[in-house]
């Protein structure tokens, strides 16, 4: 199995997993993981994670930002093999232990009114209670300061977070990036443009010079201004 991993900055690196991808942030007691990737990722996960030095045993909290099986596909089987803490926000807990049914994941035309959502919930029925329910603007329980932003629009429980020391973003699917902008997320996959439009402007608070995507290269340099751009072309 090919490795793939793109090493942001130091402390920040992406593991991709299959048009989509987990992101490790280094805390210095071990690493938090952002996302899971799908059902089937956890053995490039594991050998991923070791070529960063670590075992997947030694991850303190994986987090997910949301419900989609390309986000959360993977709990159940790190869970089994590492009893590391899964976080997810808390109006989506009861989609992961299949209290709730799982709400579609394509909208509109584009996604044939809903046609495909069915294939798309086998792949997302996991059952896989989480450890924690993140609410907006607390802390990861672990040393290094990683603050939750509750940033739905895409789905109604999606978090993004943001690591003030390395001026970091980590944003899942709140926003898309490719030819050099910023967009927001696409439409066939997104419950609610309008509070997607104000999670941005929301995260265009934030003091950051990186930001991260799931499906999309990091963006480094300018980024808080980008965002700032991007939210503001929203209000016309």
């Amino acid at each position: 199995m090919t490795v793939s991993i793109t090493t942001v900055m130091a402390g920040i690196h992406q593991i991709h997993l299959g048009r989509t991808s987990a992101t490790v942030i280094e805390t210095g007691d071990g690493p938090v993981l952002v996302d899971l990737g799908w059902k089937w990722s956890y053995k490039k996960l594991k050998e991923s994670l070791q070529v960063l030095g670590y075992h997947p045993a030694d991850v303190l909290v994986a987090a997910v930002t949301h419900y989609h099986p390309d986000h959360s596909g993977g709990m159940r089987s790190f869970k089994q093999a590492t009893e590391a803490n899964l976080a997810v926000h808390r109006d989506e807990a009861k989609i992961y232990t299949s209290e709730a049914p799982i709400p579609p994941i394509m909208w509109g035309w584009r996604g044939a009114f809903g046609l495909f959502n069915p294939f798309l919930n086998i792949l997302g029925r996991n059952p896989t209670p989480a450890d924690i329910l993140l609410e907006d603007n607390e802390l990861l329980p672990v040393a290094l300061e990683i603050r939750v932003i509750h940033t739905p629009g895409h789905t109604v429980g999606s978090v993004s977070f943001y690591v003030p020391s390395y001026r970091t973003l980590i944003v899942g699917d709140a926003m898309i990036y490719k030819g050099g902008k910023l967009y927001p997320p696409h439409n066939t996959f997104s419950y609610n443009s309008a509070i997607a439009f104000d999670s941005i402007r929301k995260l265009a608070q934030y003091n950051c010079s990186v930001v991260c995507f799931s499906h999309y290269p990091p963006l480094v340099g300018d980024a808080q201004n980008l965002v700032k751009e991007l939210a503001v072309s929203l209000d016309r």
